[in-house]
C-alpha cells in the first residue's frame, strides 16, 4: 500500500519526534480538537483568494462566509474564542480582502494555470510526496507557483524565502505532474491589519505620515467629517491610492541543483518516517515547546505515564 508524506509532517519529524509520533497520520494521527483562531483565519483568507481567482466573486464575502462557518464549528467543539476576537478578525479580513481585486488587476502579470492544485509525486518505492499549491501560473515564459501568506507585518527582505523547503518540494513535485520545469514561486503577502482613521493633528488637519494604515476613502471621509477641504490633500490621497500597503509580492527562483538536493533529503527523511522501528524521542527547548499543541501528553509520557487518556479526551483522530 502506497504511503503519503507531507511537508508539514516532515517538519514535525525533524522538529520533535515525540510530537510527530502523536500527530502524524503515519503514527497515532491525533490533532487538537480545538485550534487557534489564526489557523481558522488563515484558511478563510486563502478561501477568499481561491474564490476570487476561480469565479471573480468578492473575496471578502467568500472569506466572511467561510470564517463564520469554521468558527461556529470550532465553538461547537469547545473552542474558547471571545466575541471580540471573532469580530476583530472578521472586520480585518473583510476590509483588507475588499482591496485585493483592484490591487491584483494592476499586479497580476501572469496567466492562471490551476487554482488549489493538489497531487502526489513518487518519492521512493511505496512512498509519495503530497503537495497543495495555492496556484500554478505561467510567468516569465514558464511554470511557477503562486503562494499566499498572511502576516502581521510585511517583510522587507525576502531572503528567508530562499530556505522555504515547502515551496522547493512543491516545485519538484509539480515538475513530475506537468512534465516540464517549474522555475520558482511568487509570494503574495497580505497584511492582517484593519485600515484605521487617520490621526487628527493638534494644530488641525490630518496626518500625512508615510506609513499610515488607511485608505483613500477613509481619509477623504475623515476630512469631510472635520471640515477640511479635501482639495488641499489631493496629492496625499493620490499617494494612498497608488501605494496600497496591505499587499507585497516577492519572487524566488530555484535552481535545478536546489530542487534535486532537497528531493534527495526528502527521500531519506521519508524512509525514516515509515520505518516502524524509527527511534522516538522528544526535543525539549523553548522554541519547540512554547508553540507545541501536545505539551500535556508529552508531560505525562515524560513522567512515565501513558498519554492515551488525554489524547482521546483532548484530540481527535485524523481521518
Amino acid at each position: 500500500m502506497t504511503k503519503v508524506v507531507h511537508t508539514s509532517d516532515m517538519r514535525r519529524f525533524k522538529k520533535c519526534r515525540r510530537m510527530w509520533n502523536y500527530a502524524s497520520p503515519l503514527r497515532a494521527g491525533y490533532r487538537p480538537a480545538r485550534e487557534a483562531l489564526y489557523y481558522t483565519r488563515g484558511r478563510a483568507w486563502h478561501y477568499g483568494m481561491e474564490r476570487w481567482y476561480l469565479d471573480a466573486k468578492s473575496p471578502e464575502l467568500a472569506f466572511a462566509k467561510y470564517f463564520k462557518n469554521e468558527v461556529r464549528a470550532q465553538l461547537n467543539r469547545g473552542a474558547e474564542f471571545t466575541a471580540e476576537e471573532i469580530k476583530e478578525q472578521l472586520e480585518i479580513g473583510e476590509a483588507v480582502l475588499a482591496m485585493y481585486p483592484a490591487w491584483a488587476k494592476e499586479h497580476d502579470n501572469f496567466e492562471i494555470v490551476a487554482v488549489e492544485e493538489t497531487g502526489n509525486a513518487p518519492l521512493i518505492d511505496g512512498i509519495e510526496f503530497s503537495y497543495r499549491a495555492d496556484q500554478v501560473i505561467r510567468y516569465r515564459g514558464g511554470l511557477w507557483i503562486h503562494d499566499f501568506k498572511t502576516a502581521k507585518t510585511l517583510p522587507d527582505d525576502p531572503t528567508f524565502l530562499d530556505y522555504d523547503e515547502q515551496i522547493t518540494g512543491y516545485l519538484k513535485a509539480l515538475e513530475h505532474t506537468y512534465g516540464e520545469p517549474v522555475s520558482g514561486a511568487l509570494f503574495t503577502y497580505m497584511l492582517v491589519k484593519k485600515p484605521t482613521e487617520p490621526q487628527v493633528l493638534k494644530k488641525g488637519g490630518l496626518s500625512v505620515a508615510k506609513k499610515i494604515y488607511t485608505t483613500p476613502e477613509i481619509y477623504f471621509n475623515k476630512l469631510k467629517e472635520i471640515g477640511e477641504d479635501p482639495r488641499s490633500y489631493m496629492d496625499f490621497i493620490q499617494q494612498l491610492a497608488a501605494r496600497c500597503i496591505w499587499f507585497k509580492r516577492f519572487e524566488i527562483i530555484k535552481t535545478r541543483a536546489q530542487k534535486d538536493v532537497l528531493w534527495e533529503t526528502h527521500k531519506e527523511v521519508a524512509a525514516m518516517m515509515v520505518d516502524p522501528d524509527v527511534v522516538i524521542y522528544p526535543s525539549p527547548m523553548p522554541m519547540n515547546c512554547q508553540m507545541c499543541a501536545y505539551t500535556a501528553p508529552c508531560y505525562i509520557e515524560g513522567s512515565g505515564g501513558n498519554p492515551i487518556n488525554v489524547l482521546e479526551a483532548e484530540y481527535v483522530k485524523e481521518e
